[in-house]
C-alpha cells in the first residue's frame, strides 16, 4: 500500500495514474485517505480528480474544506464536477448556495453532478431548486433530476423516463439504462426490456447492467434469449455476468436447452458462455460438443476447455493437435502449451515448416503469444 502511495508522488503521470488506479480497487484506511488527501495541492488535474473521486466515495470530511476553499476558482470542469460532489459529503445543508451556483455552470457534468449532490442533501427540501433543472439542454442533467425526484413524483417520473428511453439520441437511451439501475422500482423492468432490445449495443449493455444489478431468477430467459442472438461481444460478456449473479446453474441449463434448438451456431454461443461461466456442469457439455462436426464448435470448446483447471482435459485434448482443420489444431496447441504440454510446440513447429503460408503465419502468431 505504501509503494502505491509512493508511486504518487512521481513525476511521471503515467506511474500516478497506475498507482491511483490500484489504489481505487481496495478499501482503504484512515492513513491512506489522509496522504491521498494531502497530495491534492500538487498533482496533475486528471490525478486530482481520481483522488477527489475516491475520498468521495470515502466520505472523506477533509475534501469538504478542499472543495469549498478551490470549486469557486477552479478552471478544469472536471475538477469542479468532482469538488460539487464533495460539498454534499457535509449534510447540514451548509454548503447548498455554493452547489446551487453549479447549478449554472456552463459545464454539463459539473450541473449534472450538482443535481446529485443535492439529492444527497437529506432532510432538505430541494424539489424546488431541482424543477427548473428538468428542462435542461444536456440530457445527463435531466436524468439525474429525474433520479432525484422520482420518490415525490412517482408515476409521472416514469412517464419522463418512458420518453426519454424512446429518444432518437442513442446517447440519450443509454444514460436513461443507466439512471434505471439506480431506481429500485419494478416500473422499471418494461423500459429496461425494451432496451435490451435497442438497436444500439451501448444501450443493451447499459440496460443488461440494470436489469442485473437485482437479483431476480425471472431475468434470466431474457438474459439467454439475448445471448443467443447477440453480435456484440461486450454486451456478451455483461449478459453472462448477468446470468452468473443470477444463478450460475440455472442458466447454464437454460443456455444448454436454447443451444440445442439453435444448430450449430446456438452450440457456438453456449461453449463461448462456458469458458467464462464455470459450473458442475460445464466440462461435461463442453466435452459433448468436442465431438461436433463444426469445426468453429470444436474450436470454440477447446478454448473454453482450457480455462479449466483439471488434468483429464489434457488427455481430452490431444488428439486434436491433429485435428483436420487448422485454426483447431492452432487453439488445441495454444491451450496445451498453457498446460505445459511439449507436444504442443512439437505440433506448432511442424506448422510453421509448412507450405500452406496461411498455416505457418497463424502458427508463428500463437508461439508469438507463446514468447516462442
Amino acid at each position: 500500500m505504501n509503494i502505491l502511495v509512493n508511486m504518487l508522488k512521481e513525476r511521471d503521470i503515467n506511474v500516478q495514474l497506475y498507482a491511483i488506479n490500484k489504489l481505487a480497487e481496495k478499501i482503504q484506511d484512515d492513513k491512506v485517505y489522509k496522504e491521498l488527501y494531502s497530495l491534492l495541492e500538487s498533482v496533475p488535474d486528471k490525478v486530482k480528480v481520481k483522488i477527489i473521486t475516491i475520498l468521495n466515495k470515502a466520505n472523506f470530511c477533509e475534501t469538504v474544506n478542499f472543495a469549498k476553499k478551490n470549486i469557486e476558482n477552479e478552471q478544469n470542469p472536471f475538477v469542479r464536477s468532482a469538488l460539487v460532489k464533495s460539498l454534499s459529503i457535509d449534510k447540514s445543508g451548509t454548503n447548498l448556495p455554493l452547489i446551487v451556483r453549479c447549478l449554472i455552470d456552463d459545464d454539463n457534468r459539473v450541473r449534472a453532478n450538482a443535481v446529485e449532490a443535492l439529492g444527497n442533501l437529506k432532510g432538505r427540501n430541494v424539489v424546488d431548486l431541482l424543477l427548473p433543472m428538468k428542462d435542461d439542454s444536456q440530457h445527463r442533467v435531466r436524468l439525474n433530476v429525474l433520479h432525484v425526484l422520482y420518490k415525490q413524483y412517482d408515476e409521472a417520473i416514469f412517464q419522463e423516463f418512458a420518453m426519454l428511453s424512446k429518444d432518437d439520441d442513442k446517447l440519450v437511451r443509454s444514460s436513461t439504462a443507466f439512471t434505471l439501475s439506480k431506481i429500485p422500482s419494478r416500473k422499471s423492468f418494461p423500459l429496461l426490456l425494451n432496451l435490451i432490445k435497442d438497436v444500439e449495443p451501448m444501450v443493451r449493455r447499459n440496460a443488461v447492467i440494470a436489469l442485473s444489478s437485482e437479483k431476480n431468477i425471472t431475468y434470466l430467459k431474457y438474459f439467454v434469449d439475448l445471448y443467443m442472438k447477440e453480435e456484440d461481444n461486450t454486451v456478451k460478456k455483461v449478459l453472462v455476468n448477468a446470468m452468473m449473479v443470477n444463478d450460475t446453474e440455472k442458466s447454464v441449463d437454460r443456455l444448454f436447452r436454447a443451444a440445442e434448438g439453435l444448430g450449430d451456431e446456438g452450440k457456438w454461443r453456449f461453449c463461448q458462455a462456458l469458458s467464462i461461466m464455470k459450473s458442475d456442469m460445464s466440462v461435461s457439455f463442453l466435452t459433448k460438443y468436442l465431438s461436433s462436426n463444426n469445426p468453429k464448435v470444436r474450436k470454440e470448446c477447446i478454448e473454453a476447455l482450457g480455462n479449466y483447471d483439471q488434468k483429464d482435459i489434457i488427455d481430452l485434448l490431444l488428439p486434436y493437435l491433429n485435428d483436420p482443420d487448422e485454426d483447431v489444431k492452432l487453439v488445441a496447441a495454444k491451450v496445451l502449451w498453457k498446460f505445459g504440454i511439449m507436444n504442443a510446440y512439437t505440433s506448432l513447429k511442424k506448422m510453421v515448416a509448412s507450405r500452406d503460408e496461411n498455416l505457418k503465419r497463424k502458427a508463428k502468431y500463437v508461439l508469438s503469444l507463446m514468447g516462442l
